[in-house]
């Protein structure tokens, strides 16, 4: 998803996305809760998608 690389100041390099019939789907780590939520906020944003499963967690020992 284009739009979560292209949003200034969410590190992505932990996040994975799947879609499927307009079900997105979060998965992987982010460094923050601000970064989580930010992430499931752009993701519900974009055209076309019915609902989000947010299932990001908090990075642990710098991963």
């Amino acid at each position: 998803m284009r739009q979560l690389s292209r949003t200034r100041g969410l590190d992505v390099d932990g996040i994975n996305v799947t879609a499927v019939d307009g079900v997105v789907t979060l998965l992987g780590t982010a460094p923050d809760t601000r970064q989580i939520d930010l992430a499931a906020d752009v993701a519900r944003d974009v055209a076309g998608v019915r609902a989000v499963h947010n299932n990001l967690t908090l990075q642990t020992n710098g991963k």
